[in-house]
């Protein structure tokens, strides 16, 4: 208890109606507290007590004064934010109307400051969508965060590639590190259901594949390892296959299905969102891969048979760096046990989210992933600099409204506050304009065709990241953009704009700002158009590149007789009687049938035993090959340099034989003649003798070093699945219903699948794709980036002439002809162009070394492209001064000289 501060036995009751002038508010408290104990003390004094004992009772009866004006003095003031956060709401709402208000009055304005951002903001979220699918969305499973894959290099291959059975097996031992490790193979398997045969696109997984990753399933459940050890025949569909090839009937758990004219049990569904790890192909079922013990020994004992993509789960707290640690250590250890097939090799481990589409060409998509960004981030600058110079020549129109609130008592704060509100107006409208042209942007990107029939899936709808990156990208341009206009609103002086003569307001920092702002947009134009270009003319220098084999004239199908189940007598028939008829149909020049095409989607490598084993790979080189017919140098390969290729005496009972490249030469016999030499294979016991030299060809990626390649014969090596290739005298695509017809001839039950010729494969493949879609967007972003370049240059200089009007209408008054007026007007723009040419040349020469790497035939300082992009900067800005030019030039001298 404690007493109160200057305590009155009777407290002013008027205190407490007059607070509308100010009073403090702790002395009320204190009169308040006082006036109670005051009151209560009367009372007992009433009843007999003394005053001084009176007020001993009060005060003991109220309690601890102290705590009761600490409470009171706390509620107060809690409910004094409140109002204020009341007040301020109220007036940001306000502001809000009034903002929008003001808006609705110039609807072409919002239109084009939208319209830009829009642009602006959507080409980077379309980009980030992209760049999103492959970088920075986890996949759709618990704990994804963890989720890493595993690879493995060698001197022999340039690219990271798929893990073998028995390094997967070792690499699967580091239970300190890992969770688990998953291995996975992707097929094409046939199912045969109400007698017809489908394709299966299937993922061959090991048994832990459901339990290790925890892959959601809709109905059933997934496979375990015992049934992967007991080889039983199980499989898990897609939710998109159930429901397209079984109407998502939900009786289907339970079911026996035909694949490969085996019977198999559908124990499940997979969730909708879940599709498996096969690079951008919607997998249709999976199923576990043989695990008996026979089959586990002769995986291991033969390191050659099934290369795994490798997926595992990290324990939580084990980094990246502990996990690479422990794999590596690993290896070292496998190649001292194995040193002549795990010599050099060393793993690699990379988040999931880091090896999409695949681990083998994941290394140049954050690079071109940057590069993409930052010309789109360029273009927004573009944007941002339009909208400023846009929200610049709005502040000059509306300082008389605000200097009229200002002389009204409008705070500098509150003045600055409502420009900022309609800045903010306008960015959500652009972000909404933005998020919606993303998401029609990516739908259509979704679509793209690529040359396969694989079934294959983009998703690049946007998500949550995608929708803030939006929101922000909105929010800091257009912030950004409309600062110092808000800034120059808020302290407006009134005196000064409410004074005559409008055009005082138009100062000359606000002219440099704007002339700064445009030659800012012609600078980043000049680095985007040389992107583009440099682009461009790479994508050019692929088309006519020379890949060393059979471009032109070249029409490509694919059969797979382990489809219908052909036996080796019924393929080798067939094999022979389409080519028979390939070769009979009008146009055709030669037909030839090949396991494999160059830049396909499939490769096969083998370790090839000299001779002579190398000291440094005494269990052979690792080369790629393909099985191919007679007829396939002439109509599809490489150039045959010394030599024969192959002939119908190449019969399996025959000397196997086969043709080698130029750089398989020179890496097994250095200096000596190859023609003659033998080589085999480790799993063949027939040697194989070299009867023909190739030219070096590039096969998997363009630019790729001289590799090691060999061709074996058809007929020798048995493939059920070929390419059956046509070289043509018109047109490849006139023959695609030909051929169609003709293979429906032999037999309806062999379907022919991407029918298309190599042309279009490469153009539309994995060959050219990237550099297609590179061009393709670096177009897309010169032409919007000069677009919105020139509408800031014709804004300025029409801007400049409107504020002119007075100095025109003089120098025509005196005698200045159209000629002088427009070059006046023209040597404007010419100015700004050339300031912004050259930053943005100088600027490119540094920029565009990133892009070495991703051009072909084209160097990153290529001259003429340069030249070309500064001559189209020019032109673009001659055309968007000439509009404002000849306007000046048609002004009335007397209506001019009028004006205010």
């Amino acid at each position: 208890m404690s007493e109160l501060p200057n305590a009155k036995r009777t407290p002013p009751a008027w205190r407490r109606y007059l607070r509308f002038w100010g009073a403090d508010a702790n002395a009320d408290l204190d009169t308040e507290l006082e006036f109670h104990v005051a009151s209560r003390a009367e009372e007992l004094v009433r009843e007999g007590l003394s005053p001084a004992e009176a007020r001993r009772r009060a005060l003991a009866e109220f309690g601890d004064v102290s705590a009761v004006r600490q409470e009171v003095r706390q509620l107060e003031r809690s409910y004094a934010r409140r109002r204020n956060l009341v007040e301020s709401l109220a007036e940001i709402a306000t502001e809000i109307r009034l903002a929008a208000r003001s808006l609705r009055k110039a609807p072409a304005f919002v239109a084009v400051v939208v319209l830009t951002l829009s642009l602006g903001i959507g080409l980077n979220s379309t980009i980030f969508s992209l760049v999103n699918a492959y970088l920075f969305r986890p996949a759709p499973l618990p704990n994804a965060d963890r989720l890493v894959v595993i690879g493995n290099t060698s001197p022999s291959l340039t690219q990271p590639h798929e893990v073998p059975y028995r390094d997967f097996a070792a690499y699967r031992d580091l239970h300190d590190v890992f969770e688990d490790l998953v291995g996975t193979l992707s097929y094409t398997e046939s199912l045969n259901e109400s007698d017809r045969t489908e394709r299966l696109w299937v993922e061959l997984t090991t048994g832990n594949y459901f339990s290790a990753l925890h892959v959601p399933v809709a109905l059933g459940r997934g496979y375990t390892e015992d049934a992967s050890a007991r080889n039983e025949r199980v499989i898990v569909l897609s939710n998109e296959f159930w429901r397209r090839r079984f109407a998502a009937d939900s009786t289907i758990v339970g079911r026996s299905i035909q694949i490969e004219r085996q019977a198999y049990t559908v124990i499940g569904v997979a969730a909708p969102n879940f599709r498996g790890f096969a690079p951008m192909i919607r997998t249709d079922a999976w199923t576990p891969i043989d695990e008996t013990p026979a089959a586990r020994e002769r995986r291991l004992n033969d390191p050659e048979s099934d290369w795994f993509n490798v997926y595992g789960m990290l324990r939580p707290g084990v980094s990246l760096g502990q996990a690479r640690t422990a794999l590596i250590d690993r290896a070292r250890r496998l190649q001292r046990e194995f040193p002549a097939t795990n010599k050099d090799v060393l793993p690699v481990i990379v988040p999931e989210t880091r090896a999409r589409p695949v681990l083998a060409v994941a290394g140049p998509l954050p690079l071109m992933a940057t590069v993409l960004l930052g010309l789109t981030l360029l273009v927004l600058a573009v944007a941002c600099a339009n909208v400023a110079s846009l929200l610049l020549a709005r502040s000059t129109t509306k300082r008389r409204e605000y200097a009229v609130r200002a002389a009204l008592g409008a705070s500098r704060w509150r003045l600055t506050r409502a420009a900022i509100i309609e800045t903010i107006l306008l960015s959500l409208a652009g972000a909404l304009g933005a998020f919606a042209l993303a998401r029609w942007s990516t739908g259509r990107l979704a679509t793209i065709h690529l040359a396969t029939d694989a079934p294959l899936f983009f998703d690049f709808s946007p998500d949550w990241r995608v929708f803030a990156f939006t929101l922000g990208a909105a929010l800091l341009t257009t912030i950004g953009a409309g600062l110092l206009p808000a800034l120059r609103d808020g302290r407006v002086p009134p005196q000064g704009a409410l004074s005559a003569g409008g055009r005082s307001m138009t100062d000359r920092l606000h002219q440099r700002v704007r002339s700064l702002l445009v030659v800012a947009q012609i600078a980043v134009s000049v680095i985007v158009l040389i992107a583009a270009g440099l682009f461009t003319r790479s994508m050019r220098a692929t088309e006519h590149m020379d890949l060393g084999f059979q471009t032109k004239k070249l029409l490509m199908a694919q059969f797979d007789l382990s489809l219908s189940h052909y036996d080796s007598t019924r393929a080798r028939a067939f094999q022979r009687e389409i080519l028979a008829r390939a070769r009979a149909l009008p146009g055709v020049r030669s037909a030839a049938l090949a396991a494999r095409i160059p830049f396909g989607y499939s490769n096969n490598s083998q370790r090839v035993l000299t001779g002579a084993p190398s000291p440094d790979a005494p269990d052979g080189q690792l080369v790629f090959m393909n099985v191919v017919s007679t007829d396939y140098f002439r109509t599809a390969g490489p150039t045959i340099v010394r030599g024969r290729e192959f002939t119908d005496e190449d019969q399996p009972a025959s000397q196997h034989v086969a043709v080698i490249n130029e750089a398989m030469a020179e890496k097994l016999w250095p200096g000596e003649e190859p023609i003659g030499k033998t080589f085999r294979l480790p799993n063949d016991k027939e040697e194989l003798r070299v009867v023909g030299l190739a030219r070096t060809s590039q096969y998997m990626f363009l630019g790729e070093p001289p590799r090691p390649f060999f061709w074996t014969a058809i007929a020798q090596h048995r493939r059920e699945s070929a390419f059956l290739e046509l070289s043509t005298e018109p047109a490849p695509e006139s023959l695609i219903p030909t051929v169609l017809r003709m293979a429906r001839e032999i037999d309806p039950n062999v379907p022919l699948f991407e029918v298309r010729s190599m042309e279009e494969h490469l153009r539309n493949g994995r060959a050219m794709f990237a550099v297609r879609l590179g061009a393709l967007f670096g177009m897309s972003f010169a032409l919007l980036a000069l677009a919105l370049a020139s509408v800031g240059l014709y804004g300025l200089v029409s801007y400049n002439v409107t504020h002119r009007t007075r100095e025109i209408g003089i120098r025509i008054a005196v005698g200045a002809t159209a000629q002088s007026v427009i070059r006046l007007v023209l040597r404007q723009g010419l100015v700004l162009a050339s300031a912004g040419v050259a930053l943005g040349v100088v600027a490119a020469l540094g920029a565009t070394r990133l892009m070495t790497s991703l051009l072909f035939g084209v160097a990153s300082h290529d001259p003429s492209t340069f030249l070309m992009a500064a001559a189209v900067l020019v032109a673009v800005t001659l055309v968007a001064a000439w509009i404002p030019a000849r306007r000046a030039a048609a002004m009335d001298a007397v209506r001019a000289l009028r004006a205010d």
